[in-house]
């Protein structure tokens, strides 16, 4: 049973519900479980995981490939996230002080991690990226023996590899190897890829026709999600740096790619669309979509 406690003032209140994603519980199950019957098959059971964090009548398809399949051991879920509203110093996980985070579903209970700066309650009440994943954390926990508990924490940056690697080394510690390597605790690096067209500033394709637009992003980020999804994170790290894609999860992203390395998974992408795809429109921006699995 969901956790039902709902007065305590360390609850994150569902601030997105009836705007990103709907309010009425049964509307949105409707949702999330016409997600799981679109995929067309079925993925391995994953720890580790890329993530998109879209509204969720898009980002559903890329969220239900995970969950499908998610361990019947997990018991808590670790997502790292970038800040689109607070700004942050790079190099720090930082997260906040709740107990629980609400969902149209119930509450979902909370846990801290030490390697993670608290204080930092309304960078995470405001962040979207720690929001979109709870209802199907709560969805899930419905129907499972073992309920899933969530900590989020937000990174705006990594900037080198030494720091990259003294990240993962305090994550790892602070979680354990061991719980990591059975599935008890699942990692999810929530990011959205390329943003794409004049909305998002970033046209550099724009003498090619949409159509050819579109075909060039996807290139251009199957490029990197492939040295994500094959641990070659600070591979991906330089391309990013080098080529300043609109990916906006970049740092969560190369955190899991090297966790997952070191824990010796097999990392394979597991669907790729865009916001074009489940809606199309006759403007030229859309927002890239893509869920890494390691297994």
């Amino acid at each position: 049973m969901l956790n039902a406690k709902n007065n305590s003032q360390s609850i994150r209140r569902a601030k997105f519900a009836g705007s990103w994603y709907p309010k009425d519980k049964y509307v949105l199950e409707d949702l999330i479980e016409q997600a799981f019957s679109a995929l067309e098959e079925q993925s391995p059971p994953s720890t580790c995981a890329v993530l998109p964090h879209a509204g969720i009548s898009f980002s559903a398809l890329g969220m239900a490939a995970f969950f499908q399949n998610l361990p019947p051991q997990t018991e808590r879920l670790v997502l790292l996230g970038p800040s689109h509203t607070t700004s942050l110093d790079p190099d720090r996980l930082v997260g906040g002080n709740f107990t629980g985070y609400a969902t149209p579903f119930g509450n979902v209970d909370g846990f801290s991690l030490s390697s993670v700066v608290r204080g930092f309650d309304q960078a995470i009440e405001r962040e979207h990226a720690v929001e979109m994943i709870l209802p199907f954390i709560a969805y899930m926990n419905k129907s499972r023996e073992k309920q899933i508990s969530y900590s989020p924490a937000l990174i705006s940056k990594v900037t080198n590899g030494f720091v990259l690697a003294e990240l993962c080394d305090r994550l790892v510690s602070d979680i354990g190897r061991k719980s990591l390597k059975s599935g008890e605790t699942v990692l999810v690096a929530s990011s959205d890829f390329t943003h794409y067209g004049s909305r998002f500033g970033y046209t550099p394709y724009s003498r090619l026709s949409l159509g050819a637009q579109k075909e060039r992003v996807r290139e251009d980020d199957l490029v990197l999600a492939r040295l994500l999804a094959a641990g070659k994170s600070e591979g991906a790290l330089a391309l990013y740096n080098e080529k300043k894609p609109t990916i906006c999860g970049i740092a969560p992203s190369v955190i899991i790619s090297e966790i997952a390395r070191r824990l010796g998974l097999a990392g394979s992408i597991a669907s790729y669309y865009s916001s074009y795809d489940i809606a199309p429109s006759s403007g030229d921006s859309f927002v890239a979509y893509c869920t890494i699995l390691w297994s």
